[in-house]
């Protein structure tokens, strides 16, 4: 799920980080306090204080989005249009484009010339790259798809809903639910695996602001494991500390283990018998949402606001991944591994888009990124998908911005199919 800076002054909360490397724990550190005291000299009134912090905090940890668009914001205010340039190419030399609200207010702000520029590079920016089929158009009755796992033996599909809250088959083109919306106590759905074997489908749980028809009911969050057979629940594991967690995605590896990612409470869990045992907890992460499995039994971590992480199930070491000055790679969500690469839906930056990542021997360094999907047509934002056979199964336009509180659709907005779309690997 998304996570979204709606006005672009919300600043993320202090934190301290124990990443491996001592110079990137002092720098995201040192990040946070000007973040932080740049939201306070911004509440304060003191623009000019709130954006040389932000400037700092943008030198030592550089390519947040969440921070460009800030000292964007800021300079524009301030009429600092020298520096909004600047962050403005920075963009551009990203691949990403400023919010629409900013890029309006930064085409007013600056020179014809300068305008006109930016507008070609953000055009070309703009362009679809990569092609992908219809495979199926889900209801528009089922609202905000965002999980998806596929069934290679009988070709079928399993989604996932957080405003209709349930789980549905999609077999021979009909779609018929397997749990069904408030016929349960489980609340919204997100991440979806099979296991190895094909026998069982797990399925994450959680009740979040976008849940609706929850007040009053316990806040739940876990997994269930459902038998595909039978279509019945076999079990459920619930994390004990639920209203402060959110168990957002999951990825079972080729010995049966189960990691679960707890984006709220910053941590990753395995599943031990009847037990969800905490495995890797930093005070690093900030969002952590797709898992995937390496070659050597390893995992990697999407973090939403931090980009990607290693996590050595032998000796628990947590490694910030490293990337070059001109990649990206905050707001990942779906994360998949593939043959010897990575496969990430990136909805967190405009455009969204899908990439391949190649990582170095160790799984420590990104070698290089590859857009191999943006701006398809039937793309709003992309999210969780599915790998079979070298073939991506994708939810390509879950409607996430559309909706509000209590799964309500903001004004004017109209709930849309939910597009699967098939995009071979190359």
């Amino acid at each position: 799920m998304i996570i979204r800076l709606i006005l672009l002054l919300i600043f993320s909360s202090l934190c301290v980080h124990e990443d491996t490397r001592a110079s990137d724990d002092q720098a995201f550190i040192n990040s946070q306090k000007h973040r932080h005291g740049a939201a306070t000299a911004y509440q304060n009134g003191d623009r000019e204080k709130a954006l040389e912090l932000l400037i700092l905090a943008d030198k030592i940890r550089p390519n947040n989005p969440a921070v460009m668009g800030n000292i964007l914001f800021i300079s524009l205010e301030t009429g600092a249009t020298k520096t909004a340039k600047a962050i403005a190419e920075k963009y551009a030399t990203l691949g990403m484009i400023p919010p629409q609200r900013l890029l309006t207010q930064l085409y007013d702000g600056i020179p014809e010339t300068d305008r006109r520029a930016f507008e070609k590079a953000y055009t070309a920016i703009n362009a679809q790259i990569g092609t992908a089929e219809i495979e199926y158009a889900v209801p528009d009755s089922l609202k905000l798809i965002e999980g998806i796992a596929y069934h290679p033996n009988n070709q079928t599909f399993y989604v996932s809903s957080v405003v209709s809250k349930g789980i549905y088959k999609i077999e021979n083109d009909q779609v018929s639910p397997l749990i069904e919306g408030d016929e349960h106590q489980y609340g919204s759905f997100f991440g979806l695996d099979i296991d190895p074997e094909n026998t069982f489908l797990y399925a994450t749980f959680a009740t979040i602001d976008h849940t609706p028809n929850m007040n009053g009911k316990p806040k739940r969050t876990g997994v269930l494991k459902i038998d595909i057979d039978s279509e019945k629940i076999i079990q459920t594991w619930t994390l004990n500390d639920s209203a402060n967690s959110q168990v957002a995605d999951l990825v079972i590896t080729n010995n049966g283990q189960i990691f679960l990612s707890n984006s709220q409470g910053k941590a990753v869990y395995e599943i031990k018998g009847d037990q969800l045992v905490k495995r890797f907890k930093h005070s690093g992460f900030m969002s952590p949402q797709g898992l995937a499995k390496t070659n050597d039994g390893n995992l990697i971590l999407a973090d939403y606001g931090r980009g990607l992480w290693h996590l050595d199930t032998s000796t628990q070491n947590i490694t910030l991944i490293e990337t070059s000055e001109n990649l990206s790679l905050i707001g990942l969500d779906g994360l998949k591994a593939s043959s010897n690469r990575l496969v990430a839906t990136q909805n967190g930056i405009q455009p969204a888009r899908v990439i391949e990542i190649e990582l170095d021997t160790n799984s420590k360094k990104v070698v290089s990124s590859t857009i191999i999907a943006k701006n398809l047509a039937a793309f709003d934002e992309p999210t969780l998908f599915d790998i079979h056979n070298n073939t991506v199964f994708m939810i390509a336009n879950s409607q996430w911005p559309k909706y509000q509180k209590g799964g309500i659709l903001k004004d004017k907005q109209v709930q849309k199919p939910t597009y699967i779309l098939k995009m071979k690997l190359k």
